[in-house]
């Protein structure tokens, strides 16, 4: 859904580009969202992202060891 992909571009704007919530705060996809929101949603994403790795390299170590 689109705050899921919301959040995954939170994560590469701020990791991959290096901006501050202050800069990513003022694009109209985030303007409705205070630090605060901006700050939850990019760790929440950042755990998701983490656990759907986690996820995915355990499926690609059983289907090399079938």
């Amino acid at each position: 859904g689109g705050k899921r992909l919301r959040g995954e571009l939170l994560i590469v704007l701020k990791d991959n580009a290096g901006l501050k919530y202050r800069e990513i705060s003022k694009m109209d996809i985030f303007s409705g969202m205070g630090f605060s929101s901006l700050r939850r949603l990019y760790r929440l994403s950042k755990q998701r992202k983490k656990e759907k790795d986690k996820e995915k390299d355990k499926n690609e170590y059983k289907s090399i060891n079938i």
